[in-house]
């Protein structure tokens, strides 16, 4: 490799462009095209969470981990719900109905104040829920349990259920950057019901609330529908149907696309959509179009493909 550095070196001397000789060099070796500037992932963004706060609990082998609470905005806030409507939840045959947007940091050694190792865990949220558990036991405990689950899955680390939040400490060590994906704000396309592509399905599932007034000082859930395509099996893509009867156009409207979750708001706060939903999404082929007659808008989310072993 050092004869190679050396030989482009004196060529280039020469007065040929050494990105031109690279380029010369690949058409002959390999098909890279060198001239094409490496594009930049616009689905992740790099992120050093702010600390919030600081938990002190063991492994099952008796090892001191600590969790380190932070905060990103790059993360969606799960949806917000009541004590009563999260015990409810809790009893219920299927509590995962409830879940929590975070990101999982890699494990980094630290060493504690006696000048002993351990272990931290850097565990970013989003700001607002970051509050209400700070304020609210009944979710904090809620959240360690779901943060202690998700640890064992992606780490193999099973942790005791007994916990302390420290005090006077905001984090162990020097919280690390993570990789986080960043939400997708498709393109609301705006068309006329004439031009409209109709969409049919032997089977769909269907929300609908009651008919209220809508109040410009409370948001309220719009009705909408989940269409599956294929109807069987693990579908290609999911089209989801909401109706918007007070919105005139699709600029009144902001729309985040995360890996498995849908949050939709009106600009004058008449509408809020959080749709969690049982698969994870391709984000950046989903695509959004705005029916200004039936003021409805329409979404199509393809569906990541099941892996191996799935």
């Amino acid at each position: 490799m050092e004869n190679f550095q050396e030989s482009l070196l004196l060529e280039t001397q020469d007065g040929q462009d050494d990105k031109a000789l690279l380029q010369d060099f690949m058409k002959m070796y390999g098909d890279a095209d060198v001239s094409k500037e490496p594009k930049e992932d616009t689905n992740f963004a790099i992120v050093v969470p702010k600390p919030r706060f600081c938990v002190k609990t063991r492994s099952d082998g008796g090892e001191k981990i600590f969790l380190n609470i932070c905060t990103a905005e790059h993360i969606p806030a799960p949806k917000d719900i009541s004590d009563n409507e999260l015990l409810k939840l809790l009893n219920s045959d299927d509590p995962s109905q409830f879940r929590v947007p975070m990101s999982l940091g890699e494990p980094h050694a630290e060493v504690d104040k006696s000048g002993k190792g351990c272990t931290a865990y850097d565990i970013a949220i989003n700001p607002s829920f970051s509050d209400k558990i700070d304020k609210n036991n009944l979710f904090m405990g809620f959240f360690m349990s779901v943060i202690m689950e998700g640890l064992d899955n992606k780490y193999s680390v099973k942790l005791s259920r007994e916990w302390v939040k420290l005090k006077n400490k905001r984090s162990m060590g020097f919280l690390q950057s993570q990789h986080i994906r960043s939400k997708s704000k498709p393109f609301i396309m705006e068309m006329d019901s004439d031009n409209a592509a109709q969409k049919t399905s032997a089977s769909s599932s269907s929300h609908r609330i009651n008919s209220e007034s809508v109040s410009s000082a409370k948001s309220v859930e719009p009705k909408y529908r989940i269409i599956r395509e294929p109807i069987t099996g693990h579908p290609e893509f999911l089209s989801v149907e909401v109706e918007l009867p007070e919105i005139r156009s699709g600029k009144a409207l902001t729309l985040d696309i995360g890996e498995d979750c849908i949050i939709l708001d009106s600009r004058s706060k008449v509408y809020h959509l959080s749709l969690y939903l049982p698969y994870n999404l391709i984000q950046q082929d989903c695509g959004a179009q705005f029916d200004k007659q039936s003021r409805k808008l329409t979404l199509t989310l393809p569906v990541m493909p099941l892996s191996v072993g799935d």
